[in-house]
């Protein structure tokens, strides 16, 4: 395990993450986990959709750095008939408040959305609430305004985790 151990230190230094020294968060910081997954359409008559997008079974918990949806065509918000889009953390059956969510309104959300064009959730990265630990699943949920929400496009769920 030296030599590994070594390895990652040189490599992580080469990055200018940390120095020579290996730490623990210069070794975080180059295994960062990209998850992306396919999800929609959805229909805002439809109300509340839930996905599983995936679970950490990297043996560590992961810290939530950056979270977005790219949608394939574009989307015109609207203030009074909208849709949120809400990620949380935990086990089946057992899911926390959502740690970030975002909405199709024009004032309080994302405004329109353009085609192919990636819509960031908020993150707060300091947050206790963005630690997925082993072993939970991240879900999506999507709700519309009953019966005349916002309908969504086929979009592609893309988050970026650093080890804890």
């Amino acid at each position: 395990m030296t030599i590994l151990r070594d390895f990652i230190a040189k490599l992580a230094g080469t990055f200018g993450i940390g120095d020579d020294s290996l730490t623990e968060a210069s070794v975080n910081a180059v295994f960062d986990v990209q998850v992306c997954a396919p999800l929609g359409p959805f229909e805002a008559d439809d109300n509340t959709n839930i996905h599983f997008l995936w679970k950490n079974d990297t043996g560590y918990p992961l810290v939530l750095e950056e979270a977005e949806l790219v949608p394939t065509v574009a989307v015109t918000a609207n203030d009074t008939n909208f849709s949120t889009v809400a990620i949380a953390f935990g086990t089946v059956g057992a899911f926390v408040a959502a740690v970030t969510t975002i909405q199709t309104t024009i004032t309080a959300g994302t405004g329109d959305w353009v085609a192919d064009t990636p819509e960031p959730f908020v993150v707060l990265t300091a947050s206790a609430a963005n630690v997925l630990a082993n072993g939970e699943y991240v879900k999506l949920t999507y709700t519309g305004t009953a019966g005349t929400g916002v309908d969504l496009p086929r979009c592609a769920a893309m988050l970026r985790f650093r080890r804890q």
